[in-house]
């Protein structure tokens, strides 16, 4: 039996979630937002940001007293968003496991609120650090930098599209897409630029994990503990992935 074109294309939207069309307008059409952006906004209109969330009460329970389960929680943010993980990097031609394995690190810690503060007093000049700086969102992306991947030019965002920025960072599926992207850009600056994702070795991913960590500084010692904790990890975040 043949399956035709649109049978196909609808198949495939149902699963891949950052595929599926829009329902409704998209309200941000008013903001002078790039065409990537309005695009992620559009594809992700659908989605709902259900998941697993780390809290206050999860952060202050996990550190100093034990009592939250943050491996746990870890794992499962990854099994809720696999869908996504995976789309995301099938689009920016990274490995699915290196993408995983990066969530499965920024998932959890401190919770949203925190970036958010650090963003207010870096805005009001109470800080030397630029607030374009701050990381915002479960994928904990810096401004900047989600600016970059979405075509923006970090040096001269409106305050319109800092806000808007803000705003899909802290939406785990928007989150997630945007650090593909980051990803990608990341990986066109190393020597495996051009490798296909399934010809990649774990030497290279961990090598991406450091980028996404540390930047220009990815081989100095904070980014490198940061790739040795996502290679001792990476297995658990496969395991998540797996489990969708």
């Amino acid at each position: 039996m043949t399956t035709s074109r649109s049978s196909k294309g609808a198949d495939r939207a149902a699963r891949d979630p950052v595929a599926r069309p829009p329902r409704g307008r998209d309200s941000a059409r008013r903001d002078p937002l790039t065409a990537a952006h309005r695009r992620l906004l559009e594809r992700t209109a659908h989605l709902t940001a259900d998941g697993p969330r780390w809290g206050s009460g999860q952060f202050f329970l996990a550190r100093p007293l034990g009592l939250a389960d943050e491996e746990e929680f870890k794992g499962r943010w990854v099994a809720h968003y696999a869908d996504t993980i995976r789309a995301a990097a099938r689009e920016a031609g990274i490995p699915e496991a290196v993408l995983a394995g990066i969530a499965y690190q920024e998932a959890g810690g401190k919770p949203e609120w925190m970036n958010t503060a650090v963003g207010w007093v870096r805005r009001w000049g109470l800080s030397s650090r630029h607030p374009d700086k701050t990381s915002y969102g479960p994928m904990e992306v810096q401004v900047r930098r989600a600016a970059e991947a979405l075509g923006y030019d970090p040096e001269n965002l409106a305050p319109a599209q800092r806000r808007r920025i803000v705003s899909s960072l802290k939406d785990p599926h928007q989150g997630i897409v945007i650090a593909a992207y980051h990803l990608r850009d990341v990986k066109k600056e190393t020597s495996f630029a051009h490798k296909e994702p399934d010809r990649m070795t774990p030497e290279e991913g961990r090598e991406l994990a450091a980028r996404y960590n540390g930047g220009p500084y990815w081989r100095g010692p904070q980014a490198q503990r940061y790739a040795r904790r996502y290679e001792r990890d990476l297995p658990k975040a496969i395991a998540a992935l797996g489990r969708a």
